[in-house]
């Protein structure tokens, strides 16, 4: 196997689209969109010399693979003789050595073929070699034979697929191995079954993710024709914490002998970059520290590169809506060849001309469409994804407002609210209470009691917690008569001031006037430079600041906007 099965406790009949399936379950090598191929190494026990290798490649009649698997043994051994001494057999050995070689070689040939639209089959026949040479050996000692192998796969493209490869299947007198005497060795039935569950990842996982992905593999050998060997369990995880990387490990079973199975515990890592994969495998067997082995895999797969069999009219990519579905349009420019176009595995059939339209639901944030075309083989022909925001929005904010998207991305983020009949009121002055819980909500819901020494402030006051909050964190501040007057109307060099402290922005010595109407001994003269030297006073251009003048709702919303803690959370939105 290689080392990605190795590290995943041999449990692998329900991984597809890898190369190294050829030796566990050749029928998931039918999901192959391109070529793969792929070798390995190790030293099997610090004894034995292992090597394999496998080659697959898609075609129009299936999917046709060739496999090797390869192991060597040499000894040098004192030779020993057999001599009667006083009337007893005894052996008495030599100061002469000599040298023997154990091979084994197998070469496998392997067809899959998709047999319905979510079924898989495969055929594997296996060439096998075994010799042993050295002192006193004949060709008695070397064997040949063939056998086959049959297996099914089946991915109902959901959160789980499965796999079963009955192995051994040609009766002795056809499958086997025979030596140079004439002598014949059959090979032992054995049925495999196994599945893969998907428990973090794509749309189809039991639980969506838009990065990390999470595997479960389970596979069984049942061994019905021995009555000795009981059922032998394989299980692994794998975690892609990025699409590069994959952490791996699992508990390999193994029959030892009549009552005694070893639980065998294997992990290894993976790493896959421009169609070339690197793989690791740790692999116990019993629980001498001397028989751990490690194997190394290297593999490659060209990354798929078609020609583009259709185009997409609307909507571009990145786009952003406010409806609950967009409507998908576009056009198949390769009519002779797709035979399935799927839009979020939803199939669509286009009109006369290749032209074609689909209302793709969308759910509040972020969202992709998948558009996917399919040659009649079912062969992936082209794939493009679609990312999207839907935002809320409100009724009376104007299609050229200056903070028209500023306040619906806040609002999507939940930092900012509308008003129940659907308006904004972005014109709004801002009292200094909703300036406090606007900035307090920005870092989350409050956790624990804050309380305020202000006298105009009773604890059922609405805004008691988030004032309290603003103040304890030096955001908002009172006057000296220990007022807070809630109700106040906020000025645009007040608010400016409370986000500057909000947003931790530093502000050194004053060089130079920030404006013509600021001069340079007013109280806010640090923050207002601050903020316009951190942007967040673009939409005033190169107009005059007016301190005095109310603040407004959109102006808020504004201000956050350009905020690194905002920005940073725009960009967690869109899965960047």
């Amino acid at each position: 196997m290689g080392a990605r099965p190795l590290a995943l406790g041999r449990a692998f009949l329900g991984e597809s689209d890898d190369v190294t399936s050829i030796f566990s379950n050749p029928a998931a090598l039918g999901t192959l969109k391109n070529w793969q191929a792929t070798s390995l190494t190790g030293k099997f026990l610090n004894e034995v010399e292992y090597v394999t290798g496998a080659y697959a490649f898609p075609t129009a009649y299936g999917t046709f693979g060739i496999g090797y698997v390869g192991s060597g043994l040499g000894i040098t051994a004192p030779i020993a003789t057999l001599e009667v001494i006083d009337g007893e057999y005894r052996i008495v050995p030599s100061s002469t050595e000599a040298s023997f070689n154990y091979v084994t070689r197998t070469v496998l040939l392997s067809w899959a073929k998709k047999l319905t639209a979510n079924i898989y089959g495969a055929a594997n026949l296996k060439v096998l070699f075994t010799s042993l040479t050295g002192y006193q050996t004949s060709n008695a000692d070397s064997a040949s034979g063939q056998q086959l192998d049959l297996s099914l796969f089946y991915n109902p493209e959901r959160f789980y697929t499965l796999g079963l490869n009955w192995q051994n299947v040609l009766p002795a007198s056809w499958g086997g191995l025979t030596y140079g005497d004439g002598y014949r060795e059959p090979l032992g039935q054995l049925v495999k079954v196994g599945t893969k569950v998907s428990l973090l990842g794509d749309r189809l996982a039991l639980r969506e993710h838009k990065q990390f992905k999470l595997n479960l593999l389970l596979d069984a050998d049942v061994s019905y024709a021995s009555r000795v060997i009981p059922t032998l369990f394989h299980t692994g995880l794998e975690f892609f914490p990025t699409p590069i990387l994959a952490l791996r490990a699992g508990v390999d079973q193994d029959f030892v002998g009549p009552g005694q199975i070893a639980n065998n515990l294997t992990a290894g890592l993976g790493f896959t970059t421009g169609g070339v994969k690197f793989d690791y495998a740790y692999h116990q067997y019993s629980e001498l520290a001397s028989n751990t082995t490690h194997y190394f895999s290297l593999g490659f797969s060209p990354e798929l590169r078609y020609p583009r069999p259709f185009t997409v009219e609307q909507p571009p990519n990145r786009f952003i809506s406010y409806e609950d579905k967009m409507l998908v349009v576009g056009r198949v420019e390769d009519l002779a060849n797709v035979r399935v176009l799927k839009i979020d595995n939803v199939e669509v059939m286009p009109e006369s001309g290749g032209r074609f339209d689909f209302y793709a639901p969308l759910n509040l944030k972020l969202n992709l469409i998948t558009l996917e075309a399919f040659d009649k083989n079912g062969r992936l022909l082209g794939k493009q994804e679609l990312k999207g925001l839907r935002l809320l929005t409100f009724r009376d904010l104007d299609p050229v407002y200056f903070a028209k998207l500023p306040i619906e991305y806040l609002a999507t983020l939940g930092i900012v609210t509308g008003y129940p009949d659907g308006a904004f009121e972005p014109g709004g002055k801002v009292t200094r209470a909703e300036m406090s819980a606007l900035l307090i909500r920005a870092q989350g819901t409050p956790e624990g009691e804050s309380s305020s020494d202000f006298i105009d402030l009773n604890r059922d006051y609405w805004a008691y917690q988030y004032v309290s909050r603003a103040a304890e964190e030096g955001i908002v501040k009172g006057y000296p008569d220990q007022t807070f007057r809630p109700q106040g109307q906020i000025t645009r060099a007040e608010g400016v001031a409370m986000i500057v402290r909000y947003a931790r922005i530093p502000h050194g010595r004053v060089y130079e006037l920030p404006y013509s109407d600021v001069h340079g001994r007013h109280w806010a003269i640090g923050e207002i430079t601050a903020a316009k030297e951190m942007g967040l006073l673009k939409y005033l251009g190169d107009g005059p600041f007016e301190p005095d003048q109310p603040l407004t709702r959109g102006e808020v919303a504004e201000m956050l906007y350009q905020t690194d803690y905002v920005k940073q959370e725009i960009k967690k939105l869109w899965g960047d």
